[in-house]
């Protein structure tokens, strides 16, 4: 080895560049693991959570997507071939001799090399992939073959080696030659064998599940073209089909005749998409046309059929024996499935949630706790929020806010300070029986309208699930409650499949249970329970929208108590929020009369077990804002538009030292007595002529006696007194301002 080739190694910075260089766009696909957390996860996701301290892996292996375990079954494609124990088990010198240039090479610890070939192709056929190491055996490499299988973890190059006695050696690249690559027959020819179909037949592989890996794919392809119309003839013999391309407005001329594109019906291997104009040369299957169906609303639930595929026999048994339609079964694997896509610092959260009664000993009193998952104040990873209001509050509107706040990281939309940190932030899910998808879409658009915000800027992505009546638990046959939102969990399973999910809001939870007591404390808790479950799968805050009981409709504070239903559905949640219009004291402060006041809502921690306790309160204003619509009725697509309301945080001022204010009130006053005469402190004094002070406010009496103390108090007014004959009544005077009164 030069030492050019070891010096070229220091050009890698890190795990992330290193796996970015040799698998390009298919890095976010990779699976890597640390030493000890042996499940793993998807590189995009995991590979920032590893501990740097401990040794880093990445499996040689693609699964198919939608799969997690390791398993024949879930291959995809076989990537990486590594020489193991070079150094230990096989003489380095020999294999530097003789092997052909690998791309890289790891000291995994003090004189053990791992040398690392990548592959210029990738390889689909699993049985072929499964039979190189067995037959790398029968050569004189034998002591570099790996014993593991398909899936088994390689080696990166940055971390600690953490075996027993080698832990603490730091990992290193000796050699970087990223551009050094080699076909699967090339490398097994210059080791000493040959992957013909006899070789590969004679090797057994018990449990081996057909070569065909990628059935469903080919499957996936051939409907989603049909599903379009864009078959132009049968599967031919070699097993491919004439379809149009997706791309065909991008050819000179529109032309279709010449711009036949090409996927593969059938077959061993992967699939594969041709066009033959120049505009689509780099489009192929994986790259291109997979993701387009996946976004496509014509031909995403076909994805979605093909990685989820209908339930076998046994499963539908199960099905029928319920009550509801066949989406009242929630199988416990997808909860599971949930889990497995967790990242590894996020599975060190579910540990909580098996019970293990510990001593509170001196490991455990010395022993550091986890930080709390904590976005933003009042919504936390894993556990439940409830928001409570009466209906038209403006509950649904503030789950807008609370969604762009998270996705562009902006916690002044929720009235917080702009730099204020975020942390734990990912996908928002609005799950919302109550509005439809085209609602919750228009305020969407109305509040990122209003805040100016710039799409490019957003860092996660919301998802809406509406017009899908999602019930969180039915009553069976038999009495019993079960989970009911499969379809639900699927979806999010997609997602997790992708990114994190930070935040799963339920509009609202009265509409989400079906044929349950709201007011039972047993069967609430059985719901909140699962709730429990399902924010602890997808670790994501979990919340609620619920509405307050008549009581607290009513109520100008409304508090936890005031919350419908039973007391175990507040004692189950974490953090609870409550809105409201303004109270009597809060127009008093704030100078507002009953129509001024209908403009506010405010919303106030009722309950925050690990936050710090704070009554502080948010103040928000109603805006209005106008979105494009479309209107169905007219056949060339007319746009309108309709005017949507958004909540804009505001810090309203107390009037108290608000001399503008008191300036405009009194010249309300002032205004009065000009044009009735007189301006009385109530209106009982029915035969003294002239109005009363709450009328000329517009304010309840209450609240107007208030504002006139707060006046006198200021020296604006005063009260005097005014007879007629036997009756008498008190009336507001004004105070002239000091330049008025050396007039006098």
């Amino acid at each position: 080895m030069t030492e050019e080739s070891k010096a070229s190694a220091t050009v890698v910075q890190g795990n992330e560049q290193f796996l970015r260089a040799l698998v390009g766009d298919k890095y976010a696909r990779a699976w890597v693991a640390g030493f000890g957390s042996w499940t793993g996860g998807f590189a995009h996701k995991e590979l920032r959570h590893l501990n740097p301290k401990k040794a880093a892996y990445v499996a040689a292996a693609f699964q198919k997507p939608g799969s997690t375990a390791r398993s024949n079954r879930n291959f995809e494609s076989g990537w990486l071939v590594v020489l193991d124990d070079v150094g230990t088990k096989i003489d380095k010198a020999f294999v530097d001799e003789f092997a052909p240039e690998p791309t890289y090479v790891i000291e995994t610890s003090e004189g053990n090399f791992q040398y690392g070939f990548v592959l210029t192709e990738p390889v689909y056929d699993v049985r072929k992939w499964n039979a190189f190491y067995p037959l790398m055996k029968e050569t004189e490499f034998a002591g570099a073959a790996d014993n593991s299988g398909w899936g088994a973890y390689k080696r990166l190059p940055f971390g600690l080696a953490s075996k027993p006695g080698k832990e603490g050696f730091v990992t290193r690249l000796t050699h970087w030659a990223p551009d050094v690559r080699y076909s699967i027959d090339e490398l097994a020819n210059a080791l000493g064998f040959d992957l013909s179909e006899e070789n590969v037949a004679r090797i057994d592989m018990p449990g081996l599940a057909s070569a065909a890996s990628s059935d469903w794919m080919h499957d996936l392809g051939y409907e989603a073209f049909a599903e379009l119309g864009w078959l132009k003839s049968d599967p031919k013999e070699n097993g491919w089909v004439d379809v149009r391309c997706p791309w065909e407005h991008e050819h000179v001329g529109g032309d279709r005749a010449t711009g036949t594109a090409y996927t593969c019906a059938g077959g061993d291997g992967e699939p594969d998409f041709k066009c033959h104009h120049a505009h689509c040369h780099d489009r192929r299957w994986r790259s291109h046309v997979l993701p387009l169906f996946t976004e496509m609303e014509e031909t995403r639930h076909v994805v979605h059929e093909m990685m989820f595929p209908p339930l076998d026999d046994d499963e539908q048994e199960k099905v029928d024996s319920f009550t509801g339609p066949a989406d009242a079964v929630v199988e416990g694997n997808l909860l599971d499935e949930l889990r497995a896509r967790l990242p590894a610092y996020a599975r060190q959260y579910q540990k909580k949630a098996k019970f293990d009664a510990r001593v509170y000993d001196d490991a455990a009193r010395n022993a550091p706790s986890l930080i709390r998952a904590r976005i933003i104040n009042g919504f936390q990873r894993d556990i439940a929020t409830m928001i409570q209001a009466k209906p038209s509050a403006g509950k649904s509107a503030y789950m807008i806010n609370v969604s762009l706040a998270i996705t562009y990281r902006r916690p002044d939309l929720i009235g917080f300070p702009e730099n204020m940190e975020m942390d734990f932030t990912g996908d928002v899910v609005l799950v919302s029986n109550e509005d439809s998808h085209e609602e919750v879409k228009s305020r969407l658009q109305a509040a990122e309208r209003l805040f100016e915000l710039d799409p490019k800027d957003q860092k996660h992505k919301i998802h809406i699930v509406a017009d899908s009546n999602i019930t969180l638990m039915r009553r069976t046959a038999d009495g019993t409650l079960k989970p009911s939102c499969k379809s639900l969990l699927k979806h999010l399973v997609q997602i997790a499949d992708k990114t994190e999910i930070a935040l799963v809001s339920i509009d609202t939870l009265a509409s989400a249970i079906n044929g349950i007591s709201e007011n039972s404390n047993d069967e609430m808790q059985e719901v909140m329970n699962f709730l429990r479950d399902l924010s602890s799968a997808a670790f994501a805050s979990m919340v609620i929208v619920h509405h307050t009981s008549k009581a607290g409709a009513v109520s100008e504070n409304p508090d936890m108590y005031h919350a419908r239903g039973a007391s175990s559905v507040t004692g189950a949640i974490r953090s609870g929020l409550a809105m409201s219009g303004p109270n009597d004291q809060d127009r008093i402060a704030y100078g507002w009369n009953d129509e001024q006041a209908e403009a506010f809502v405010k919303i106030g921690r009722v309950k925050g077990n690990y936050d710090a306790p704070t009554r502080g309160l948010k103040w928000f204003r109603w805006e209005t804002m106008p979105v494009h619509a479309l209107d169905p009725r007219a056949d060339t697509g007319e746009l309108t538009m309709k005017d949507v309301g958004v909540l804009v945080p505001h810090a309203p001022t107390a009037v108290a030292g608000d001399t503008t204010r008191h300036d405009e009130w009194v010249q309300q006053v002032a205004d009065a007595i000009e044009e009735h005469g007189a301006v009385k402190t109530t209106g009982r004094s029915e035969n003294i002529p002239g109005t009363d002070i709450a009328a000329v406010w517009g304010l309840r009496q209450k609240n107007a006696r208030e504002r006139l103390n707060l006046l006198l108090g200021a020296g604006r007014l005063s009260i005097g007194t005014v007879r007629i004959g036997n009756y008498s009544a008190q009336v507001v005077q004004i105070v002239p301002a000091e330049e008025d009164a050396a007039v006098f």
